[in-house]
């Protein structure tokens, strides 16, 4: 169980606010380490709401999250001033247990989703695949409620707001299908949106090519193959055929995505 009562404790010893350099330090490491696997935010972007919007409660949460998401990723932590140690594990309990403050039912969606989806990361870390799944519907109920499952939500959007919710989309789409085969359950998303499109970038650590080829391999073979698998149905979407094909397209097929 990933909740026990010495993380407990130790998130009570910290429920004063994470301080900004340990913040600012998980971003870095996000920079250089997780941004090219799990692309939301560039540095530059999280530390501007760090700096303008730490008061805000939907974005401190998001932050604290994706840094407990940081530190369960690469399985460390960070020391503040007074040497107090901050673990992932002690991040992520702290969230869970100020949920109310960054899920009231009517806040910032994307942040919402985002921290959701940052958490649900810290608890896969922990090999606790109940509560990493249920964050995991979580995040994924307030995509659908919030319509951006449908390619009209985004006609009105900014092109670098469009980018973070087609990232946040199909962050979210690969992790339910690799749910649909670890759980058994039945997927909700699908190719209905475009993904992100490509960004020009010096830094290698920016780069999306990676996620790209991440989302290639989810959606070539379609929703209905990872709901076959999850429901171990024998359906035509597992022939010996259609594998074949599968492997063709994954081998040749670039990623065009008609929503």
């Amino acid at each position: 169980m990933f909740i026990d009562n010495k993380s407990c404790t130790a998130a009570a010893e910290i429920l004063m606010k994470v301080p900004k350099k340990v913040i600012d330090q998980c971003l870095r490491l996000y920079h250089d380490n997780l941004y090219v696997i799990w692309p939301l935010l560039s540095y530059d972007d999280l530390h501007k709401l760090l700096d303008e919007e730490y008061n805000d409660h939907y974005v401190y949460w998001f932050l604290v999250a994706l840094s407990a998401a940081n530190l369960s990723d690469l399985q460390s932590e960070l020391e503040s001033e007074g040497g107090f140690s901050f673990t992932g594990k002690q991040l992520a309990v702290l969230c869970m247990s100020s949920r109310q403050q960054f899920d009231d039912l009517s806040g910032r969606d994307i942040f919402r989703i985002m921290t959701y989806y940052c958490l649900l990361r810290c608890f896969s870390q922990s090999s606790d695949v109940r509560n990493s799944y249920r964050l995991c519907r979580e995040a994924i109920g307030l995509v659908i409620v919030a319509g951006l499952h449908r390619e009209k939500a985004y006609e009105s959007l900014s092109f670098r707001e469009q980018q973070l919710l087609r990232k946040v989309y199909y962050l979210l789409l690969l992790t339910e299908r690799y749910y649909s085969v670890y759980v058994h359950c039945v997927t909700s998303l699908d190719t209905t949106i475009a993904p992100p499109q490509p960004e020009f970038v010096t830094d290698p650590r920016l780069s999306l090519d990676s996620f790209f080829e991440m989302i290639r391999v989810f959606t070539v073979p379609g929703k209905c193959f990872f709901d076959a698998l999850a429901t171990e149905s024998t359906s035509g979407s597992c022939t010996e055929d259609s594998l074949k094909k599968i492997w063709k397209e994954l081998h040749t097929a670039s990623l065009e995505i008609e929503p």
